[in-house]
């Protein structure tokens, strides 16, 4: 089977399940929300768990994301909300709007299935070009730690499935120094205490450091505003775990 990086998000009911109720970010996402006017550009906005969120308080949102079952759980949940929100089918690496957006947010950690040099390039050019002059570009990521360069040996974790079952999972993650790569695998052994033989599922995460994300930016064309290290303003530090970053497009 051909990995395309997107089998973790083969089930968007069980996504939601393990993310949806996630809220640390909204809080800075709503601040600069709020002193935009215009379309706000919602990168990789997966099931809409923050583009409806921001569609309920007002906002002209925008959801892009490249995978088809995810777009179709975030649409119905908009409509059970009662609310708009624009979305559109997309690759990010090749993002093709019709508009400039003075927000633009990318969170999740999506920043980290950007791989090669090439695709963050990509990337952060189509992001540029879709935003205003001097408008405004967040988005997390996260820190590489010890943990993360020394690999995370097989260990158990359950989580409460959308039909209220308990899923176990047993998980494994490979760091490849070369490419900047943490390998994430998992599969599921149990389910309400039943052993379980499900495939393995498989994530690939790339990672940035600090001084590495300074020069890509900057090379880019945007301004670093702030550097946290949570999403309540916490400057970064030596022991962060997150990147938050909040930018400023350049002015020509």
């Amino acid at each position: 089977m051909k990995l395309t990086n997107l089998e973790k998000y083969h089930d968007p009911l069980l996504y939601d399940a393990q993310n949806d109720t996630y809220t640390k970010d909204l809080s800075l996402i709503e601040e600069y929300a709020g002193l935009c006017h215009g379309p706000i550009i919602d990168l990789a906005c997966g099931t809409g768990r923050s583009a409806v969120y921001l569609a309920e308080r007002g906002h002209h949102i925008i959801g892009v994301d490249i995978h088809q079952g995810m777009l179709d759980r975030a649409r119905k949940k908009a409509e059970a909300k009662n609310v708009k929100v624009d979305f559109h089918l997309q690759d990010a690496t090749k993002l093709d709007l019709s508009v400039q957006s003075p927000f633009l947010f990318l969170i999740g950690n999506a920043f980290q299935h950007f791989l090669t040099n090439e695709e963050q390039d990509a990337l952060l050019s189509g992001i540029h070009a879709h935003l205003e002059e001097e408008g405004i570009f967040l988005f997390g990521t996260r820190f590489l730690e010890k943990e993360d360069i020394l690999g995370v040996k097989p260990y158990e974790a359950s989580f409460t499935d959308h039909l209220g079952r308990k899923v176990t999972e047993v998980y494994e993650d490979i760091y490849h120094p070369l490419e900047q790569v943490l390998e994430c695998v998992s599969q599921v052994i149990a389910i309400d205490g039943e052993k379980v033989q499900k495939e393995k599922e498989t994530i690939r995460l790339r990672y940035v450091l600090p001084q590495e994300m300074k020069r890509l930016l900057e090379g880019h064309g945007f301004t670093i505003l702030h550097a946290y290290s949570d999403w309540n303003k916490t400057p970064m530090h030596e022991k962060s775990k997150q990147m938050i970053y909040v930018c400023k497009k350049d002015s020509v």
